[in-house]
Order: C-alpha cells, then structure tokens, then sequence
C-alpha cells in the first residue's frame, strides 16, 4: 500500500499527517467521511470513553491538512471489500466506541472497514519496540489464586500433553502455563497462537522467546525473557527464613544449561518474602534486568523484590 495525493473515491481508505502520527478514516462523499474520533490535534492524551465512531464533511476530517488516498496494490485490490460494503460496513459502526489507541484505533477502524482486518501500523511498530528491549520478568503466583482466562486458548498440543498427566498434576501444569500466557503477553506482547511452540525431548520450546517454569507445593513461578534462563524455587522450611539454599541455584544453572550453549551466566538470587516465602534462584542472560512480578486475579501484576540471605553466595 502506498499513500498518494490524489481525488477520493468512494469507499477509499484515507489519512491525514498529525505531527508523527496519522489518523486514518473512510471516504464516502465530501459530506461524508467516516471516522473513528477527532484527529488528535492536541496530543494523543485523550479521554477515551468519549471518543466514537462518527460521521463529518471532508473538511472537518482534514482539519486543514493534506488528505492522502490509499493506492492498493494488486493483492490488496484482490483482497479489499467493494467500495459499497466498505461503506455500508462504515456506516453501520457509527456510533461505536471502544477505542484504545494501541489496540482499537482509526486506523484498526479503517482496516476492518476496507479488507476486514484488525490490523494498524502503529500497534505492530509499539510491539515491535516492545520486544526488542531486554527484559527478564519473573511471575509468581499461589495456587490459591484462580487467573483470569487468557485472551487466546493456550496450544492445542500442549493441553493434550497436559491432559494425559496425573489429575493434581495436571492441575498444577494447566495453572502453570496459563500464568505463562499472562506473563508473556504482559512482557513480551506475544498470544498464545503465537508462541510457535514445539515440543522436545526435555519439554516444551518457543521458537520466539525463552522460559523457564517451575512449581512448588502451593505456587507456580513462570520467567520470560528473549534470551536463555533458568528459574528454580523452593519453600522456605519454618525456622529457616535466614539460610540460604544453594541447591536452589545450582538447579537454576542446571535449567539455564539445558536451553544454552553457555556454561555460565548472571546470577540471581535471596529471599522472595511474600506468600509463601521462597528460596528463589534465576539464572540467564539478561538477568542485570530482572524483575520480580507477584501475579494477582484482582490486582494483575505487582512488582516485588528478593531480600539477600545472609550466605548468598556473591553474584
């Protein structure tokens, strides 16, 4: 697709530049342009339980500005709804609201009106920054705990592996990777349907980012990151809040060198205070950058930190 300026058509997709930003409507007549909410002359900090679906003259759309005209390219022209259904699609919407200006924008309301897509430029450049930046989040949730429902259904190989476990195992794994979902949608922006994942001799692999999971008797513990890493947790015996245990970060070296080529890499560990208290290890390398999440159905995520064990060993 490219952007032209040139005389509109009915049913064509057209935009006007605002600073760095576009924002995007559906042409019917020089009486009728259909957009999603004002173009944001002042700024993007808008309220947007007043923003809606409506109806303006050309003029008002342009707000002064240079309008550019979406000039498809053959497969697009091949994949586009009629100009008629474009705007029979446009004008049902009117009045619509919902808007977010990552995940349901004008340019989102443009997209579904002209080829039926939920698709925008802008939310997929924010992902992409998202993702490029070095993050290794660890989740942790108690059992205790029921998650909310993912936004897409976990691998449909994954929930037959799962399935053919022992029950209160099953459980566990089922709670375990669903935390996973929360936490590498959070993280990382990835769904789901979109992990790529594959399954080995050792378990379950992404071909897009790296985990580690691990379960204690009353908690699921889950690390996402985009490079190698290793998470192993223990629960803290009564009477022995200030011993630290070195089991628990060799075992998290051990999980760091199943899914690396390296022998070493940073290390992590102390005390995680909250409930239930743990022994908590974390090994990889991006871990300079970690961060400690505490997972709640009601709260979502709270950041936490690791309290240093007198005999930690020196990182």
């Amino acid at each position: 697709m490219k952007w032209i300026l040139a005389d509109c058509s009915p049913g064509d997709m057209i935009r006007i530049h605002v600073g760095a930003i576009c924002h995007y409507g559906v042409y019917c007549s020089d009486d009728e342009v259909i957009e999603f909410g004002d173009a944001p002359l002042d700024g993007l900090n808008r309220d947007a339980s007043k923003i809606f679906v409506k109806s303006v003259s050309i003029d008002e759309f342009s707000a002064g500005k240079l309008v550019e005209v979406a000039s498809l390219d053959r497969a697009e022209r091949r994949s586009r709804f009629s100009p008629k259904k474009t705007m029979k699609i446009a004008r049902e919407r009117i009045g619509e609201g919902g808007y977010d200006i990552l995940k349901n924008n004008c340019e989102h309301f443009a997209n579904e009106c002209v080829f039926g897509r939920h698709f925008c430029e802008l939310e997929e450049a924010a992902r992409k920054s998202w993702r490029a930046r070095p993050v290794l989040d660890v989740y942790i949730a108690s059992f205790s705990e029921e998650l909310p429902p993912l936004d897409s259904p976990l691998p449909k190989a994954l929930l037959r592996a799962i399935k053919k476990m022992p029950p209160e195992k099953s459980q566990k794994e089922l709670f375990a990777w669903t935390l996973l979902g929360h936490a590498v949608s959070k993280s990382l922006a990835y769904e789901p349907k979109n992990w790529k994942l594959k399954r080995t001799k050792s378990g379950f692999v992404s071909g897009i980012f790296r985990f580690s999971i691990c379960t204690t008797d009353t908690a699921a513990l889950v690390a996402v990151s985009q490079e190698p890493v290793g998470l192993f947790a223990k629960e803290i015996p009564a009477g022995e809040k200030e011993l630290f245990c070195r089991e628990v970060e060799e075992r998290a070296r051990e999980v760091y060198r199943q899914s690396s080529l390296k022998e070493n890499a940073l290390s992590l560990c102390g005390i995680y205070e909250g409930t239930p208290p743990l022994y908590l290890a974390l090994c990889g390398d991006s871990a300079r950058v970690a961060l400690i999440w505490r997972y709640e159905a009601k709260m979502g995520r709270s950041l936490q930190k690791l309290v240093p064990a007198q005999k930690a060993i020196s990182l």
